[in-house]
């Protein structure tokens, strides 16, 4: 006897109403935006990010990696580098799914750095930036945008004396164009 057949009722009529309110499944989007998290946890129209109970920061929807499962992608981002909701996916989804992580995943970026200045080719690092893209320290407080650094350009820090001298130039030749 089945778990079914513990019912009082008809399998026939079980599965025309089955076939009268069932849907197609949606495509699943398998895309992770560059925050760490599922692009299916971005409001469409806000872009808020909302993965689990919590509220991550993310500023800009922007996909960067597909997965075959975006399960392992919920985690709060703690920082950057190692400490990134992004890499952290990333490690937890290989580490389960082995093999067939490695052969389904696929990146929907450029190996660049993403500092506007820089654009080299590189091995990608996600990190926190200021909205002049300078790195900004780890924070208990989440703030900032995820970027892909390179190892130089991840090393200017938002209090470094280039920053510092980076955007007193930037205000300097803002300040000079608006009044021009």
């Amino acid at each position: 006897m089945s778990i079914l057949d513990s019912f009082d009722v008809d399998q026939d009529e079980l599965e025309l109403i089955d076939r009268a309110v069932r849907q197609p499944p949606q495509r699943n989007d398998k895309r992770i935006c560059i925050c760490g998290h599922p692009v299916s946890r971005h409001n469409e129209v806000t872009k808020a990010c909302r993965p689990a109970r919590f509220s991550c920061p993310c500023k800009r929807l922007h996909p960067v990696i597909e997965v075959p499962d975006t399960r392992y992608f919920l985690s709060r981002t703690l920082g950057s580098g190692e400490k990134h909701a992004l890499t952290r996916g990333i490690f937890m989804a290989r580490n389960a799914m082995g093999d067939d992580f490695e052969a389904r995943a696929k990146w929907l970026v450029d190996m660049v750095c993403e500092n506007p200045e820089c654009r080299k080719p590189t091995k990608l690092f996600p990190i926190k930036c200021d909205t002049d893209w300078f790195r900004i320290y780890d924070s208990e407080k989440e703030q900032g945008v995820t970027c892909f650094y390179c190892e130089s350009c991840r090393n200017i820090y938002y209090d470094s004396e280039e920053a510092i001298q980076a955007k007193r130039e930037a205000m300097r030749l803002r300040n000079t164009t608006q009044t021009s």
